[in-house]
C-alpha cells in the first residue's frame, strides 16, 4: 500500500477521456493498492472469452482478463470481438476478488506521437515529425501520417484549423500500419 499526498484541485488519475480529481476544498491522503502494473507492447497470438496468450521479446504470457474488462482498439469496446492476431498491446493488470493478477484494461494498437505538424495533405491526413518518444503504447520514430475523421476529438485548446507546420501537438490514435493512425484525440503539446 502507498499514500499519496495530493493538493487540492489535482488531477489524480487522467486516461482515455476520464479524469478524476482530487476535492477542490481539502487535502486528501489516497491509498493505492495495488501499484498499477503494465504488459507493454506485446503482441497478441491467441485469446478467448477468458485469456490472451501475446509475446514479447520471444517469451509468451497467458493473461486472464478481469472483470469489466474494457478493451481499446480505436474505441473502448466490453467484449475482444476487434482483436486480431498480431495487434500490439498494451495491458493494465490489477488483482481479481481472489487477488489474482488479471487484466483490466488492454489497448491494441495504441500510438502516441508529440510532435510537431509537417504538413497536411488535403483535409483527412496530417504529417506529425516526432519530437519526444515514448509513452504507453507504440513509439513512433519516423514522421507519420495521421488521419482525422468526424470521431477525431480536439482536446485542450486543439482545433483542427490550428493544425499547420510548425504547430507542436500530441496524437494518440490506432496504428493502421508502419506509417498511418488514426487520429482519436489531438491534445496541444508544450511548446
Amino acid at each position: 500500500m502507498r499514500m499519496i499526498r495530493v493538493a487540492a484541485g489535482a488531477v489524480l488519475l487522467s486516461c482515455c477521456g476520464a479524469a478524476v480529481h482530487a476535492d477542490e476544498e481539502t487535502e486528501k491522503i489516497l491509498y493505492v493498492d495495488p501499484p498499477m502494473r503494465l504488459i507493454t507492447q506485446c503482441e497478441l497470438r491467441t485469446w478467448n472469452a477468458r485469456e490472451l496468450t501475446c509475446e514479447r521479446d520471444g517469451v509468451p504470457r497467458t493473461v486472464t482478463f478481469g472483470p469489466g474488462l474494457i478493451v481499446w482498439k480505436g474505441q473502448d469496446r466490453r467484449d475482444t470481438s476487434a482483436l486480431r492476431q498480431g495487434d500490439k498491446l498494451d495491458i493494465k493488470l490489477g488483482l481479481d476478488a481472489q487477488s489474482r493478477e488479471v487484466a483490466t484494461f488492454v489497448w491494441a494498437n495504441l500510438v502516441k506521437v508529440e510532435g510537431v505538424v509537417d504538413g497536411a495533405m488535403g483535409n483527412a491526413w496530417v504529417r506529425v515529425r516526432p519530437l519526444v518518444p515514448y509513452s504507453i503504447g507504440e513509439v513512433a520514430a519516423e514522421p507519420v501520417f495521421a488521419l482525422l475523421d468526424g470521431s477525431t476529438e480536439f482536446l485542450g485548446g486543439a482545433r483542427r484549423r490550428d493544425l499547420r507546420p510548425g504547430r507542436a501537438v500530441i496524437v494518440i490514435g490506432e496504428r493502421l500500419d508502419g506509417t498511418r493512425l488514426r487520429a482519436n484525440r489531438i491534445l496541444p503539446a508544450r511548446e
